[in-house]
Parts: structure tokens; sequence; C-alpha cells
């Protein structure tokens, strides 16, 4: 038996758009690969930022096209000229924008989580998609120039996907506060939640990814290392591969312990749940789908425990994680890279 994750939805009401524009964390009563456990109090206090106008929807110009790609570009470019009108967002620039390499670092999870609730608005006011598609595009999008850069990737001593690299704050943050995010850049959808791969899966691989890395079989056991479920049949996948953008690195954070058999589970739990200091949260709409399953728009890594600078990063995956790692689910054998490639 799993876990059981406790339900806490964070209230951020976006008056004035329903059923569009309730958007709250969200804990799904299900245990995955990677534990999640509900969120702490003073994460909910610092969220009012909505108006009794609720977020103004994004109006496009299209020139006459409305491709899907087109859209795609112009809600993130315009969501992110207006990051220095949002509260605590005030003078905000994109890494392009500031001097040498330095990246802004002023996002907050209640301004994030409020940028998310403006452009499924404009989604649905500027395309006929449905809102089931437009929340799955959302999550796999790995949103440019955020202006947030407080970790970096390096060598750890702690065990996870990241083959020996690991997730390190680059400043002091907070509990809280957001750390990175975690990205999609695949999802499957399992035929039932037992997650067999012997049975029917469908990969989906986001379009940020390139061809040549769109590998099925790659998919299916490496990066199931980073996988993170939406609800019971589907889950998100991270490439332990890609780890370029400090905004987009939650995939590679590793735990603080092992548990290498059954019966050290309660000493994995203890010890693992000590030294953790952040956890994984679904940013998920007030909707449900056609199933009524939840609407996951992005996953964020936030800190659960102050964290200080150049300290390292560490979530619980669960005991769960380990017993696959131990059977070598997430081993990839050797194959030849035009097998299995989606195209």
């Amino acid at each position: 038996g799993g876990i059981p994750i406790s339900m806490r939805p964070l209230a951020l009401l976006l008056l004035g758009f329903a059923p569009l524009g309730c958007l709250s964390f969200l804990m799904p009563p299900y245990s995955g690969v990677r534990q999640r456990v509900s969120l702490p109090d003073p994460v909910g206090r610092g969220l009012g930022l909505c108006s009794r106008q609720g977020p103004q929807p994004l109006k496009l110009r299209m020139d006459g096209s409305d491709e899907d790609s087109k859209v795609d570009h112009e809600l993130w470019e315009s969501l992110r000229k207006r990051l220095g009108t949002l509260p605590g967002g005030q003078d905000a620039l994109a890494s392009e924008e500031t001097e040498g390499d330095e990246v802004a670092d002023v996002l907050t999870l209640g301004d994030f989580v409020l940028h998310l609730a403006i452009v499924r608005v404009g989604y649905h006011a500027n395309t006929e998609m449905p809102d089931e598609a437009i929340c799955r595009r959302m999550l796999t999008t790995r949103i440019p120039f955020l202006p947030m850069g407080r970790c970096k990737v390096d060598e750890s001593p702690h065990h996870g996907p990241g083959e020996g690299k690991g997730v390190f704050a680059t400043r002091d943050i907070g509990e809280g506060e957001l750390i990175t995010l975690y990205p999609a850049d695949a999802v499957l959808m399992w035929e039932d939640e037992t997650h067999d791969v012997h049975k029917k899966v469908t990969c989906f691989f986001s379009k940020h990814v390139p061809d040549a890395d769109r590998v099925l079989q790659r998919a299916l056991t490496k990066w199931r290392g980073c996988e993170v479920p939406c609800h019971p049949t589907m889950s998100i996948l991270g490439d332990p591969g890609r780890v370029d953008d400090p905004t987009y690195v939650g995939h590679i954070a590793n735990d603080g312990a092992m548990c290498e058999s059954e019966e050290g589970v309660e000493q994995y739990e203890r010890l693992s749940g000590e030294k953790a200091n952040a956890q994984i949260v679904p940013l998920s709409v007030a909707e449900t789908d056609s199933e009524g399953n939840p609407l996951v728009l992005h996953f964020a890594l936030m800190a659960t425990k102050p964290v200080r600078e150049g300290e390292e990063v560490l979530v619980s995956f669960g005991a769960d994680y380990w017993q696959m790692h131990a059977k070598g689910v997430f081993r990839c054998p050797d194959h030849d890279d035009n097998d299995g490639v989606a195209e």
C-alpha cells in the first residue's frame, strides 16, 4: 500500500473567471513514484494576489494566423513582458536583458501561480482548444526566460536520477519559497494504476524535445527515474540529461537516504524525512478532466525548511522509488537510438 497524501488546497481564487479562473495547489490522494506531502501553512500566506476582477486575459494580434505555435509564442512572450507589473516582480527582467549571464531572481511561487492563471485564460481567449488540451500544453512547456536563478547543478554525494549531480541553493531560500520548476519532457498515459510497461502505455514527448532525444525505450526506463504522477493513470517524465536551465532542474533533486530492503523502510522514511528540505508541488486547477482526474498546469519544487546558500536541495522519493531502482526499472539497456523514436 502507498502512503496516503492529504489534500490541502491553497486558495488563490481568481474571481470573475469561473470556471476558468480558479488555480490552487492540490495534493491528490495518490502515492506515486516520488512521494509528495501536504503543503505547510506558511505557503498559504502571501498568495492574496487576486483582484475582484481577476486576471485580465491576454488578447493577441495574430496577423491572420491562429496556428498553435504562434499562440504559444505570443502568450508566453506577453506574459514575460508582464512580469515587471505583477506583485513581487517590480523591474523584473528576463535573463537576456540583464548584464552578462546574471539572471534576475525575483519570481515568487505566488506570482508564478498567477502567471499560469493568466496564460490559461489567454489560451481560452485566443484559441478554441478544450481546457484539458490547454492544461496539457502548459504542463509540457518549459517556459523561457523566467526571472528565477536561485539554484545550480553541481556534484553531489547523494543518490538520485542525476547520476552524481544534484541541486544546490545559490542563495538563502526561505521555507515555502519556490526553488525551481519540475519539467514535463514527456507524458505517460497508462492503461491502469499498476504502471506496468508490459501493458498498454502511450508516451507523448513535449514539443521542445529534439527528435533525436525522442527514444521510447529511454523514456520508459531511464527517464522514469524522474517520474511524477499527475493522477493514477498519467505521469510526467523529466529528462535527467537536460539540466542546463536552472529554472527547470527539480527533476534531479536527490534523496538524502536510500532504501535497500523492505526491512529498512522504517529507517529510510525517518532518515529521508529528516534530511529533506523540499517537496514537489503540483499546481492544479479546480476543474477536472472528463474522468474526474485533476488538471495540472505545472510542477514546482518548494522549500519545506530554510535552505542555506550552498546547501543541497533534498526531497524524499519514497520507498517505492528505491524498490523500483533495486529492480533495475530505471536502467536503459543498449539499444539503437533509431528504435522506438516517437514521430
